[in-house]
């Protein structure tokens, strides 16, 4: 979200969620974080108040909904956001409201919390450790945070136990790789936040799907203008389901398609680049499986694809559409399908450029996709520095991700 405050300083807001799991591996919430875009220079206490004022209409906005699918929000106030009332403005039924320790020691500030957490405001305390203070921060917390991504968890076990004596529930966050979600699962946490879930050692657990298989191969058929569309009716023919949903799209009101039941006609009505694409969706579609884990992966990989499309439709033509929608979708691709990228671009027979962006981080292509990573990490320097250097200055990224998000629900339907 742009947003030109009095001060003639243009603020470019970043929102950026992770996901947050349960024990059993389903999608609990979002953590919500923001920061200000392109190094826009917050000098003082009123940019300061500009940029969460802009925060906070940007989730009434439409954000909110968008980016977290109703889910409950962790949202990160500052002492300011709740004096001036900014907090108090969003849904308390749709968000959490994240406070840090420091709250506990100030009574302005544990006094207007009592009074939202009567009023019915969740709060989190964040990175929360026993201290002389605790006691006042789990009065008036739903949640606590305990971060697991550090080396040294001194004090963790203890504040967990503290926790747990208050019947607070606790959110290991931080958490990186399977080893470190074992660690957390075998102490007791009941919820998990980080990129653990996309770790490759949770993913070689499992076999990969045969239809991911051949999907991937019909991609490769459907690439190659020599393969006619009786060598591809052919190929799907022999999948029930593949050839269900092909019709099921083809005859969408979407499509304008009327009483369509053959392959052949499908394809020939379809085409050969919106095929490409739709294959890859339903790729991504067959891989989400019935936890959150895939689902959220599944959701991720079709939202970047979108994101990057958007992106190039904002390039002037710098960036061909196809090849980034392909970027977008393909970058998560290895951890979905179980197998190695190189494998997985042999298999599709992707385009070249899309190869040197998913293998080497080559090209506009392979710039692009850093771009949406960094953005995804919270990595606010490197969005600055690669939106520099992309034919793509007047993007809203939070709006363009927010509707990307969107569509990469609706398209887990087909």
């Amino acid at each position: 979200m742009r947003v030109t405050p009095d001060l003639g300083i243009r603020l470019e807001l970043l929102l950026v969620r992770e996901p947050i799991f349960d024990a059993d591996g389903d999608l609990f919430g979002y953590e919500l974080r923001h920061s200000v875009g392109y190094e826009t220079p917050v000098a003082d206490e009123s940019d300061d108040s500009t940029v969460e004022a802009a925060l906070v209409h940007s989730l009434l906005e439409s954000h909110l909904t968008q980016v977290t699918g109703g889910k409950p929000a962790f949202v990160r106030a500052t002492p300011s956001m709740l004096q001036e009332g900014l907090v108090q403005l969003l849904p308390r039924n749709r968000v959490v409201i994240q406070i840090a320790t420091s709250f506990g020691e100030r009574a302005d500030l544990l006094i207007s919390c009592r009074q939202m957490f009567r009023e019915g405001f969740r709060f989190a305390v964040d990175d929360f450790a026993v201290a002389d203070n605790a006691d006042r921060l789990l009065e008036i917390s739903r949640y606590v945070r305990i971060d697991m991504g550090q080396d040294e968890l001194t004090g963790r076990a203890e504040a967990l136990g503290a926790a747990r004596a208050a019947r607070r529930p606790a959110i290991a966050t931080g958490i990186e790789s399977i080893d470190r979600w074992q660690e957390c699962n075998d102490l007791g946490f009941k919820l998990f936040q980080g990129r653990f879930f996309r770790s490759s050692d949770r993913m070689s657990l499992r076999g990969t799907p045969a239809q991911s298989i051949h999907v991937l191969r019909l991609l490769r058929l459907a690439r190659d203008p020599k393969n006619s569309n009786r060598e591809l009716e052919d190929a799907i023919k022999v999948d029930p389901t593949l050839t269900f949903r092909l019709l099921k799209l083809v005859n969408s009101a979407a499509m304008g398609g009327r009483g369509i039941e053959s392959i052949a006609h499908a394809i020939q009505l379809l085409g050969r680049i919106p095929l490409q694409r739709w294959l890859t969706v339903l790729l991504v579609a067959t891989t989400r499986g019935s936890g959150g884990y895939d689902a959220e992966l599944a959701i991720g990989a079709l939202t970047r694809g979108r994101f990057l499309e958007i992106l190039a439709e904002a390039s002037d033509g710098a960036l061909d559409e196809s090849s980034s929608f392909l970027v977008g979708m393909f970058s998560v691709m290895d951890s979905l399908v179980k197998l190695p990228m190189q494998e997985v671009v042999e298999t599709a027979g992707l385009p070249r450029v899309v190869e040197e962006a998913l293998l080497l981080r080559e090209g506009l292509f392979g710039a692009a996709l850093g771009l949406l990573e960094a953005y995804e990490d919270g990595d606010w320097p490197t969005v600055s520095q690669l939106s520099a250097n992309l034919p793509v200055e007047d993007l809203d990224l939070v709006g363009t991700y927010a509707d990307a998000v969107v569509w990469a629900k609706s398209q887990l339907d087909l």
